[in-house]
């Protein structure tokens, strides 16, 4: 009997931590499987969410309009998406709300052609047969690509496809070439192994991959989801400060070999901001979908009342640099 103070001892501590448990926060996220979500990963792995008193899960998609999808049918409470589907929605919706961006890359969407197809340069894709996951951001930087070639991406065969589509497209002979994201132009390089060809094009557009919301979301969620920037914050600054290790944890999560690190890495600069230079592509990727009739409404939103700066000034106030 001598050892029931012991024992009671260690029942209390595990009640304890079952009622810390109990009323920890709980958020669902879906994120987007890219590099650029390696912020996610890192906070999951090493504990960062469940320091912030948090229980976050994290619901795996493919692209970020899969994963805002998610989130607008109910089944996350947050979402991680680049600039385009932001815009895209920003014309439907009023309560669509940006919490930070987390990573941009100059380099995101790749050209990826088969070498029989006599593909030597972007201007070879005039008449070619083009895979494209359109109304992601693939569309637009292609677009881009093309019209500082000095042509009309419509004078291309487009077609629309799912990314996770493409390589198996590419290896049938069903289409020529792919302007498509990451991982997923990584995945095409491996499928077409040395029949594969990344054609090189100047850095065109900026993309943003960023945290939304909604408003009905943030309201009652404000404090836990400033628990969560926080978690991202310390994340951001491991991945800095620790490369190797963020770089292996990314790799076990997406299930990819060392070599896509190679091909991606050097691209993705990890940072909470919410930054003027976001608003501008907002802006000027609205009046590109209106010229190319993408969407029936001609009034551009106020992107601004999109861009919610209130929860990244209480983490890192000066990385918000919005001038209203």
């Amino acid at each position: 009997m001598k050892d029931l103070p012991s024992v009671f001892r260690i029942l209390g501590l595990l009640l304890a931590l079952s009622a810390s448990n109990l009323f920890a926060s709980e958020l669902t996220i879906a994120v987007s499987r890219t590099g650029m979500s390696t912020p996610f990963y890192v906070a999951e792995k090493l504990g960062m969410f469940a320091q912030e008193g948090l229980k976050v899960k994290i619901l795996d998609c493919n692209s970020g309009s899969r994963c805002i999808r998610q989130m607008l049918d109910g089944k996350a409470q947050l979402s991680t998406v680049s600039d385009l589907p932001i815009m895209f929605h920003s014309f439907e919706r009023k309560d669509l709300v940006v919490l930070s961006t987390f990573c941009t890359t100059n380099f995101d969407t790749k050209l990826i052609v088969r070498k029989n197809a006599n593909i030597g340069s972007v201007k070879d894709l005039v008449g070619k047969r083009v895979a494209i996951p359109m109304g992601t951001s693939s569309q637009y930087a292609f677009d881009l690509i093309a019209l500082s070639q000095g042509f009309d991406p419509r004078s291309i065969g487009l077609i629309n496809m799912d990314a996770e589509e493409i390589p198996q497209a590419m290896l049938n002979h069903k289409i020529d070439a792919a302007a498509v994201f990451e991982p997923a132009a990584y995945r095409v390089m491996q499928a077409l192994g040395s029949e594969g060809q990344k054609l090189q094009a100047d850095p065109v557009h900026t993309l943003s991959f960023n945290l939304v919301t909604l408003k009905p979301t943030l309201n009652p969620h404000k404090e836990d989801i400033v628990r969560l920037m926080r978690a991202l914050d310390t994340a951001t600054q491991y991945i800095q400060n620790n490369q190797e290790n963020s770089k292996a944890i990314l790799l076990e999560h997406l299930k990819l070999e060392q070599a896509f690190i190679a091909w991606a890495w050097t691209d993705y600069r990890f940072n909470l901001v919410l930054s003027q230079s976001l608003l501008t592509s907002l802006e000027s990727e609205a009046r590109w979908a209106i010229r190319e009739n993408l969407i029936s409404k001609h009034q551009i939103p106020n992107f601004l009342d999109v861009l919610e700066p209130s929860i990244l000034r209480k983490v890192r106030p000066g990385s918000v640099t919005l001038v209203k």
